[in-house]
């Protein structure tokens, strides 16, 4: 896990800003870090940034999202 999503997470735990937005940003997250190793390993770079992208919108927005 990278340092981005465990620190999301862990100021959503500590914060008790549970909710379905956390949740689903959470998803997002893990569901594009995976896209992303086989979009690095086939060498697609356009789609690779764009997946690294959606990762690091994903935790911006629970961040923002556990501090509302």
């Amino acid at each position: 896990i990278s340092w981005e999503i465990d620190a999301g997470t862990r100021l959503v735990v500590a914060g008790d800003q549970h909710s379905g937005v956390t949740e689903t940003c959470a998803w997002v997250y893990l569901v594009a870090r995976v896209l992303y190793v086989p979009a690095y390993a086939w060498g697609v770079y356009g789609v690779r940034s764009l997946i690294w992208s959606v990762g690091w919108i994903a935790t911006g927005v629970m961040l923002v999202a556990a501090l509302v």
